[in-house]
């Protein structure tokens, strides 16, 4: 599709009645306008976004298989022992990660609840830039470590992890990412520009292993650095380090702003008049309050109704969040399941991984689009709305939410490797999902408040992260315990038939709101 097409808004005739644009609409539709004029080098593209992010991923997942083994091996030496004790290894292995995880998570509730509050203001290029630039120093600053200590230090460890999650981690990027596509993107292109940048993150998440596996194998210096490591074991991570190089000079003199100079002074202007204070800027609950759809920050017709407004975008951020855990977890515990159930080896694995990283760069980069522009925009004429739940939103999450419960089920009664492979490679179909729902979300808040809206959706999503994961992994242990093994997928799929039934009640409130069915309250 052509790009200076997505940047422009449908015509206003295909809109429904209701979606009468504000100041800042007038702004954002005048914006994208002055936009679709430029040179494609001078205007803010997704492309351009979409390929910094493929660097990123790339850069990252390349590196991590060597830093997991290094952190290993002088695990061992710090030990203190002769030979290597395993379980003492494991030990200190897990206490770092906890202390890592832990000291992440702490940052990374301060650091998101002031990214999007800030972006809104200041624009989303600087702080695409301060990402990077942090991840570099501490990558950097891991790099150091590991050439100059012959073992474990586990607190300078523990200081280059949080130096890196300064930058806000992923969930920060993806913030970013969001609110970049909103500010560019018309409504009705949002689901289309987001599942390519989505399959751009996988494909360089699938290629990444392969490149450090690629160099690895190409180094040929094996001069012992510091006892136990080799010099071509740090190859990798400079490779890493390097992309990460480009990654911050390319975006630096490449990625162009996408926020207006109208909304920006508007932003600050806001800002201004609600001074921060330090507590503020700690207080990682406070932007919480958005996810409510606050009064003050509902749209002039959504003010109308708005009680009705709230229980649509507190019942989406819900299928948000649940769908983004069950997906993480359920993505490792098909692994694990696989190698208990029906002892997959290393190479069926392998193979696993490989085709499931494909079907899911091929769902969001074709069969989304075929989707959403081919069969419900044009075979079945239905529009997109500015600011409202439209009805492609709603398809496209219904049958993202319909194929999960498919796929748990098939993967819960699978009884052979193979079944299990189409069950787990069918499942990525529901990756439609998650541009469909961020889309649909976007269209209740003003664009000066979008960046705030995603940084509270990562503060919820990163505190239930470090629950979730315990919780689910106790009911794998649980089932195992108890002989069964495929109670998890049966449980998950549960989760989604909830949250299938939270979307049929959303859709019913927006059409009421929509036409007119109920008295305003």
């Amino acid at each position: 599709m052509n790009e200076e097409a997505l940047l422009l808004p449908r015509k206003r005739s295909e809109q429904f009645h209701i979606d009468e644009p504000d100041q800042e609409s007038h702004w954002i539709h005048e914006h994208r306008r002055q936009l679709s004029t430029l040179p494609w080098h001078k205007r803010p593209s997704f492309g351009t976004m979409g390929f910094i992010l493929f660097l990123i991923a790339l850069a990252a997942s390349c590196g991590q298989p060597t830093k997991d083994s290094l952190n290993a091996k002088l695990a061992c030496r710090a030990s203190g022992q002769l030979y290597c004790d395993p379980v003492l290894k494991q030990v200190i292995l897990s206490n770092l990660n906890l202390v890592c995880s832990t000291t992440t998570s702490i940052v990374l509730m301060v650091v998101l609840a002031n990214v999007g509050p800030l972006s809104d203001s200041y624009g989303r290029s600087p702080f695409f830039c301060y990402y990077i630039l942090a991840n570099f120093l501490a990558l950097a600053a891991l790099l150091w470590v590991y050439r100059t200590y012959s073992t474990l230090k586990f607190w300078l460890i523990v200081l280059t992890s949080f130096i890196s999650s300064l930058s806000g981690g992923n969930y920060s990027l993806l913030s970013l990412l969001n609110a970049y596509a909103s500010d560019i993107v018309a409504p009705e292109n949002r689901i289309y520009s987001l599942g390519l940048v989505s399959a751009a993150i996988f494909a360089g998440s699938t290629l990444g292993p392969m490149l450090g596996e690629f160099v690895l194998n190409r180094s040929s210096d094996i001069t012992s650095i510091n006892g136990d490591i080799l010099a071509n074991e740090l190859v990798p991570i400079k490779v890493e380090l390097c992309i990460q190089a480009v990654v911050m000079v390319f975006t630096f003199m490449f990625l162009r702003e996408s926020r207006s100079k109208q909304a920006l002074l508007r932003a600050r202007a806001d800002q201004a008049s609600t001074p921060r204070t330090l507590v503020d800027a700690i207080n990682f609950f406070k932007p919480l309050k958005l996810l409510a759809l606050p009064r003050s920050v509902a749209r002039p017709h959504q003010r109308l109704s708005i009680r009705r407004s709230r229980y649509v975008v507190v019942l989406l951020v819900t299928i948000e969040i649940l769908m983004a855990l069950v997906d993480d977890i359920v993505r490792t515990i098909i692994t694990q399941y696989g190698i208990f159930r029906f002892n997959w080896s290393a190479k069926q694995l392998g193979y696993f991984l490989s085709i499931n990283s494909l079907a899911s760069a091929v769902v969001l980069m074709a069969i989304s689009p075929l989707l959403n522009k081919v069969l419900f925009a044009k075979l079945l004429g239905y529009s997109a709305l500015e600011s409202q739940f439209d009805t492609i939103d709603f398809a496209m999450l219904l049958v993202a939410l319909v194929n999960e419960i498919v796929s748990l089920s098939m993967l819960y009664t699978s009884t052979s490797t193979s079944e299990m492979f189409f069950a787990g490679n069918l499942l990525t179909i529901s990756l439609i999902g998650g541009p469909a729902i961020t889309s649909a979300m976007l269209k209740f808040y003003p664009e000066s408040k979008v960046g705030e809206f995603f940084s509270a959706q990562s503060i919820l999503k990163n505190a239930l992260g470090i629950i979730s994961p315990l919780v689910f992994q106790w009911l794998y242990k649980y089932s195992l315990r108890n002989q069964v093994a495929n109670l998890s997928f049966g449980v998950y799929a549960l989760i989604i038939m909830l949250c299938t039934g939270c979307l049929l009640v959303a859709r019913r409130l927006s059409l009421a709101t929509q036409l007119g069915h109920i008295a305003t309250p």
